[in-house]
């Protein structure tokens, strides 16, 4: 699959997008997407995009999963800057 984002706000909406779908894997599986991204880090992100603190645990994760689901939901794409 090629994603093509243009701009900090598409790519920005683009790293939002995989942020859920690797806490996705690790709630089903428990496998991480890459070293560099921990529990720890997936949390600190997922506050990033939402303004709320969640712990570094497992349902400190079904939380920021289940609110980035509702985030991108009700936050609209960023226009295409051609």
């Amino acid at each position: 699959m090629t994603i093509i984002a243009q701009g900090p706000a598409q790519v920005n909406h683009v790293r939002g997008i995989m942020l859920k779908h690797a806490i996705s894997l690790w709630l089903k599986t428990g496998m991480l997407t890459t070293r560099g991204l921990g529990v720890k880090r997936m949390v600190q992100l997922a506050t990033e995009y939402t303004g709320e603190k969640y712990p570094a645990s497992a349902r400190g994760m079904e939380r920021a999963y289940n609110d980035l689901v509702e985030y991108f939901e009700t936050t609209p794409k960023p226009p295409a800057s051609y």
